[in-house]
């Protein structure tokens, strides 16, 4: 593996607070405690063009050109002259471009890039004198070309792209041993092939018949994580020796999430309670070997436990950076990640986009007055040991967010129809008769256990995807009422009833953030109970359970496994 660029190995430890602007608008990338963040590029096909003619004719250019292309004539010979050296290396570009067509002038932007990055190479990664005479928005430039000259040297699994809605732009651990033996140690690798939303479809797609899964992962998330607590603990003003702590729970924190994501959960939620059995990595010498390298106290290591389970500041500061890292990547997958289309009845081979579907619209709305709705993390204050977000106005809209999340995405019957509420059922069934152990899950990834679901029930494919207007439905006002239409549906060979028994296990937030209001601290509930009591009725569960009846037609099964499906769905 190539060594980490000495350029970024000088970390930066900044004493004042660092706002998203400050990440945006960085003339270089910031090198904070580790983590890499780069500034946001205004690039557009013009970008060159327009750097091109805004240096071409400056002396300070002119001399740079002639010191770097052995151009001995002297100054007094024109800028054209100078593009005659300039063509020689752009040899194999075969076009005969005009003034106009901006191509002249984006050749001494990229000769520029390139005197910026020989400089850099050659001095250790400082700065030329030069970059003094050129705009901020062409430092930003320089910058990220260097960065993106250096991607390289950053490991794949340490790369990550931008948090649209969190004000953070794309990003990359650097390689220092103790996150390559972080990803060693809780075997991060394994995160990888999780989906961050387990087996959950998309409601839009899924009513149409296309059901299309989520692709980011629980690995993904973890240093989504990373990234916005360590810019919370530096908010916080953290020791470095917390702010090691914190990072490691961080990218730690969802190590135990079981091959399934939270269907798997749902079998056995005791067994498959992450926070609660974090401690069980201290037992194991891979452990013992990283706290002895690191010289982590035992005193360090309960902080790291108590910080997982949500307490003290750490702990609070890693639960908003979890909540703020999954809201801004699910929310972008939702809007922006998923290619939706609907036949229209009556039009050949007719389709449109399904973007615009009704229950999207609220998403957007919030997204679109306010898109950086998820960097709370920058108006984030430790008052008297509390944490309290300052700036009421996001919290109000970040909350909403969520909330909207909940009902559209997360608790919404067509994403989970099926597969979601399906697959629960058999895998409890397989787990309860030990066919599949907590061990091959919390060791397995979800491609193996898809490929076991799908021998066990005989289909070629699964996740199967079934449109829900397929199904019987049925509404029952309680659990007794809906067991009871479903038993009488038991000695039906050729159909199976689901019930929908999902209960909601997340709140609001309203009560558990900490907001300031007439100089006290109070939660959120109590500053603005109008918005909390519109937030708490977006969360809110249906007053009512769903029974669906389907047949082993619709959901693909195979008949020689249909009576051991049916059986498990027997009440």
């Amino acid at each position: 593996m190539d060594p980490t660029p000495e350029i970024f190995k000088r970390i930066e430890k900044k004493g004042n607070r660092f706002k998203s602007e400050d990440i945006k608008n960085a003339e270089k990338v910031i090198n904070l405690n580790g983590i890499i963040y780069v500034p946001e590029p205004h690039f557009n096909p013009q970008t060159k063009t327009i750097i091109g003619q805004e240096i071409c004719e400056k002396p300070w250019f002119k001399k740079l050109l002639m010191e770097n292309l052995n151009f001995k004539s002297g100054p007094e010979n024109s800028m054209a002259d100078l593009r005659n050296i300039l063509r020689s290396a752009y040899d194999g570009m075969g076009a005969k471009e005009s003034k106009e067509s901006g191509s002249y002038y984006a050749e001494f932007c990229e000769k520029l890039t390139d005197f910026y990055l020989q400089f850099k190479y050659k001095n250790e990664g400082k700065d030329p004198e030069w970059l003094g005479e050129v705009d901020s928005e062409t430092r930003k430039f320089l910058a990220y070309q260097f960065y993106a000259n250096n991607m390289d040297n950053f490991p794949p699994h340490f790369r990550f792209s931008r948090m649209l809605y969190a004000g953070i732009n794309r990003f990359a651990i650097e390689n220092v041993d103790m996150f390559e033996d972080l990803y060693d140690v809780f075997k991060l690798g394994r995160l990888q092939l999780i989906k961050q939303l387990s087996l959950l479809r998309d409601p839009a797609s899924a009513m149409v018949g296309g059901g299309e899964d989520f692709p980011h992962t629980r690995y993904g998330h973890s240093f989504d994580v990373l990234a916005i607590s360590n810019l919370l603990g530096n908010n916080a003003s953290l020791s470095l020796e917390d702010m090691k702590i914190l990072q490691i729970a961080a990218v730690s924190h969802d190590f135990r999430t079981p091959a399934g994501g939270d269907v798997t959960k749902l079998i056995d939620p005791k067994a498959f309670d992450e926070d609660k059995h974090y401690d069980d990595i201290f037992k194991t010498k891979e452990w013992r070997a990283f706290i002895k390298k690191y010289n982590i106290s035992k005193e360090q290591e309960k902080k790291l436990y108590h910080t997982v389970q949500g307490e003290g500041v750490m702990g609070k500061l890693l639960d908003l950076a979890d909540k703020l890292a999954y809201v801004a990547r699910d929310a972008d997958m939702y809007l922006n990640e998923i290619i939706r289309v609907i036949e229209f009845s009556g039009m050949e081979n007719g389709v449109a986009t399904y973007n615009d579907k009704p229950d999207l619209l609220p998403i957007k709305n919030i997204l679109e007055s306010d898109p950086l709705v998820c960097n709370v993390w920058d108006s984030v204050e430790i008052i008297n040991g509390q944490v309290v977000m300052t700036n009421d106005q996001k919290l109000t809209s970040f909350l909403k967010l969520r909330a909207l999340l909940f009902k559209e995405l997360y608790y919404n019957y067509v994403g989970r129809f099926s597969v979601y509420m399906f697959a629960k059922k058999v895998l409890k069934f397989l787990y309860e008769n030990k066919q599949l152990t907590q061990k091959y899950f919390l060791e397995g990834d979800d491609s193996r256990l898809m490929a076991d679901l799908e021998k066990f029930l005989g289909s070629e494919m699964f996740p199967i995807s079934v449109k829900p207007d397929k199904a019987v439905v049925k509404k029952c006002s309680n659990i007794e009422e809906a067991r009871k239409f479903a038993s009488s549906f038991n000695d039906d060979s050729g159909k199976i009833a689901i019930i929908d028994d999902f209960l909601p296990i997340s709140n609001s937030g309203t009560k558990k953030f900490l907001v300031k209001k007439d100089s006290k601290v109070v939660p959120f509930c109590e500053a603005y109970p109008s918005e909390a009591k519109e937030i708490d009725g977006l969360m809110k569960p249906p007053s009512f359970i769903n029974v669906y009846l389907m047949t082993f037609e619709d959901l693909g099964i195979p008949k020689p496994h249909q009576e051991k499906v049916k059986a498990i769905f027997k009440i």
